[in-house]
This record gives structure tokens, sequence and C-alpha cells, in this order.
């Protein structure tokens, strides 16, 4: 397994309806495994996304960049940036229930 590990800022003006369907597009790529999106203290948000393979992670980052460029339109200033990535190491994840919070 695969993954990306990547820092979007604060208030990146992206509505939530648009959020989730970007989340549909994502999970829809060959090769997705899941992701996890981690809320911190000072407004950023870290999120994981797990991949198959590199060459997933890959392919699938050649397809969302213009689908966060549609959704997002104007205010699009690229993906958010790639903290980092590689081999997952270690995994002791179980299946848990989506956690949805309000309207961002």
């Amino acid at each position: 397994m695969f993954a990306v590990v990547r820092e979007r800022a604060a208030d990146s003006g992206m509505r939530a309806d648009r959020v989730d369907e970007f989340r549909r597009f994502r999970a829809s790529r060959p090769g997705y495994q899941g992701s996890m999106e981690v809320a911190t203290d000072d407004g950023r948000t870290m999120i994981i996304v797990l991949w198959e393979t590199p060459e997933h992670a890959r392919a699938a980052a050649a397809a969302l960049e213009p689908e966060g460029r549609r959704l997002n339109g104007p205010q699009w200033s690229g993906p958010p940036r790639v903290i980092g990535q590689g081999r997952v190491a270690y995994n002791d994840l179980t299946p848990t229930r989506p956690v949805r919070s309000g309207p961002r």
C-alpha cells in the first residue's frame, strides 16, 4: 500500500457539496484504498490518501487536479501541498463509519 499526505490550508473556499463530489471522484479512481482527513487546531486539514501502488497514486493525481480545478473554479490555486508520500510501513486501521462534520 502507498500513502500520500497533503496539507490543505485553512479556508480553501471550496463548498462542502463540491468537496463531497471531489471525494467521490477520488474514490472512483483505480487503486484507491481510502482516505482520512485531520482537522488541526489552527484550521488546516491534513489529508492522508491510501493507494494500492505508487503508480495508482500518480495516475490518480493526473485526473484529480483537473477535477479540483473544475469544482473550485477561479479559486483553484492548485492541489493541496504534498507533505510526504511513500510505502505504508504499518497499518492497523479498522473500518469505521465516515465522520461527517457540518458545512465548511
